[in-house]
């Protein structure tokens, strides 16, 4: 991974996924003139051992199960060109907008990228993992029939914006407010992080892969960078919302209640 959070540290207990589809490359752009990329990592896993993984999670378009929502292969494989190598960046964040881990894609936005990414954060590690992600109900369907001891292991949400977007079904199921462990985090840190990538595109594509690689590699470390001297008063901030939220629905609570002729000790019975 890349600067780690100073809040999550190495084990964050929320990550939020998506695709950029801007960030591609044009094969005639080349692969290197002989100069190694100067950032071997942190945050863009080695393409052959994604590879190796990628074939097993071929996606199947029948797991996409949610009939007011497409993604995935089934609909993003549309910008497939035969004049680009990559054709965009799957990327992860944690909670707190740190960058994580990165991909570049060869294929649509198969599920085999939120499988490898999940896989990799899982590893040593005890604790569950909550995963945002707007095709999360789609996932959660193929993990089940293809590794559901991955699955296990995850709390799978539908970012607050996307699920509007699903069937009510699936809005209820994975619906971020209705997951347990989200908070008031509304899971579209990635999105607002794509925005600030967006302006590299135009160049990204004509460079050389490695050099494409350095560059973004060195626009996600001042993005991380920006982010952390900022955490400190947006978890001052979030405190506060939380704590104004917390009085509201108390008092809407004490109204029902009070209407249903109920106490606390009711709602659980």
């Amino acid at each position: 991974m890349g600067k780690e959070c100073p809040v999550c540290q190495d084990t964050p207990s929320l990550v939020s996924y998506d695709a950029n589809f801007g960030l591609v490359h044009k094969i005639s752009s080349g692969v290197s003139t002989g100069l190694e990329a100067r950032h071997k990592g942190p945050y863009f896993k080695t393409q052959r051992k994604f590879l190796d993984f990628v074939e097993d999670y071929a996606m199947d378009p029948k797991s996409i199960d949610c009939s007011n929502f497409q993604a995935g292969n089934v609909l993003r494989s549309k910008v497939k060109n035969s004049k680009l190598d990559i054709t965009g960046v799957f990327g992860s964040i944690c909670k707190h907008d740190i960058p994580l881990l990165f991909l570049n894609m060869t294929k649509g936005e198969s599920l085999a990228y939120s499988a490898f990414l999940t896989e990799q954060f899982l590893k040593d590690r005890s604790e569950k993992l909550t995963v945002t992600y707007d095709i999360a109900c789609s996932l959660a369907s193929y993990l089940k029939k293809r590794n559901p001891d991955l699955l296990a292991k995850c709390n799978l949400a539908v970012p607050v914006f996307h699920s509007f977007a699903h069937t009510m079904s699936c809005q209820l199921n994975f619906g971020q407010r209705c997951v347990e462990f989200t908070g008031l985090c509304d899971g579209e840190g990635i999105e607002r992080f794509w925005s600030f990538l967006r302006p590299f595109k135009k160049i990204s594509k004509e460079m050389t892969v490695n050099n494409r690689n350095d560059l973004l590699t060195e626009a996600l470390m001042y993005y991380s960078d920006k982010s952390i001297v900022k955490i400190g008063q947006k978890l001052k901030s979030k405190l506060e919302e939380a704590k104004q939220l917390n009085v509201k629905c108390s008092k809407e609570l004490n109204t029902l209640l009070t209407c249903k002729n109920l106490d606390y000790f009711d709602i659980g019975t």
